[in-house]
């Protein structure tokens, strides 16, 4: 059985084939021009135009973060590690094929070429580094001590992906009444409609400014695809090894440094974050993601992104004081106002809806 729309699976497909190298994004960073990584990104671009739902809505419980959040125009995405699903963004590794690859690709001379090929985003200048010889010299030893801890590094490889992607789910369909059970408080919640504009589905560089720190990562509004299998993050886990290989090799400034610039594929993070269990089929979610990407260590919980609903729709056995409320923001906001209810003359087990006028 096949889970999945046709237009999923062809979305899928072509972001599968995109692969955006640390050379091409290296290039529109330092040049200012995004010709090659916008030829890249293209296809995507082009079926997406086609194919992103016009709407998408969230189905919110009535609390006051969500009337708040609804009240700001905001959208808060929550850190992977935070779902109740623990398999969702649990990822796949072939030890066994990783441990081949990282047998034939850690040595020395490799490292170097590697080190020397990154670059430090943050002031737009090669990294001067310092070889560890001595460290170096007994080498094939450590690699081997190295790959004797593989298995132990897998959670960690897992749960580094979860903390640094940040996620905000939409579905495609409001009329489900499994989804209104789920996320709408057995129907006493309410739902919020957007209307995205195209440019917000397609992967782009994305900034965050905090008090204490600036991070960079990719942002992009983009379709879950449902499989019996979890996703393959054996070539992120070679990535991260072998940078967890070069930091105890090198030293930048006296501390150790992020080597997220050289991540193979700068969308890697997103994909792997875009595949569910079948048994969430009827979800049909697309998700708001945020990869960070430098540093590796925020220790935040959420982001957000503002943008204001086009439309509420009210849950069939809201209360009065909760129905109330969330009219009284719609109205402020003058924004069209939808109640669910059953029909009771069709045979479907689906629910309708139908205006409110205030």
């Amino acid at each position: 059985m096949n889970y999945n729309y046709k237009y999923i699976r062809e979305i899928h497909k072509i972001l599968n084939r995109i692969k955006i190298s640390p050379e091409v994004f290296r290039k529109a960073l330092e040049t200012g021009d995004s010709r090659a990584l916008g030829k890249l990104l293209l296809p995507l671009e082009n079926c997406l135009r086609n194919q992103a739902p016009k709407k998408l809505f969230r189905i919110r419980s009535v609390t006051e973060n969500n009337i708040e959040a609804f009240e700001n125009n905001s959208i808060y995405l929550s850190s992977a590690d935070r779902f109740n699903d623990p398999f969702d963004c649990l990822l796949f590794f072939d030890e066994e094929g990783l441990r081949k690859r990282i047998r034939s690709q850690l040595t020395k001379e490799n490292m170097i070429n590697f080190l020397e090929s990154v670059y430090d985003f943050t002031s737009g200048t090669s990294c001067n580094f310092e070889i560890n010889e001595e460290l170096f010299s007994g080498y094939e030893v450590e690699k081997e001590l190295f790959l004797d801890k593989t298995q132990a590094k897998f959670q960690m490889i897992t749960e580094t992906l979860k903390k640094s992607t940040f996620i905000s789910a939409f579905t495609s369909v409001i009329n489900s009444p499994i989804m209104w059970s789920h996320y709408g408080d057995n129907h006493k919640g309410f739902a919020l409609e957007y209307s995205f504009d195209n440019n917000i589905f397609m992967p782009s560089r994305y900034n965050v400014i905090n008090v204490d720190y600036l991070w960079y990562g990719w942002r992009s509004l983009l379709p879950v695809i449902y499989t019996e299998k979890r996703a393959d993050a054996t070539d992120l886990a070679e990535w991260l090894s072998f940078c967890d290989a070069i930091s105890n090799a090198y030293k930048f400034d006296g501390k150790l440094h992020d080597l997220c610039g050289t991540l193979p594929d700068f969308l890697l993070k997103t994909k792997l974050s875009l595949k569910k269990a079948k048994e969430w089929h009827y979800e049909r979610e697309w998700r708001l993601i945020l990869t960070v990407e430098w540093p590796n260590e925020v220790n935040d919980e959420s982001a957000s992104f503002e943008i204001e609903p086009t439309a509420v729709f009210l849950g069939n056995a809201m209360s009065t004081e909760d129905r109330n409320r969330i009219i009284s923001v719609a109205k402020n906001k003058s924004i069209t106002i939808y109640e669910m209810f059953i029909d009771h003359s069709s045979y479907e087990y689906i629910m309708n809806y139908k205006e409110v006028v205030v």
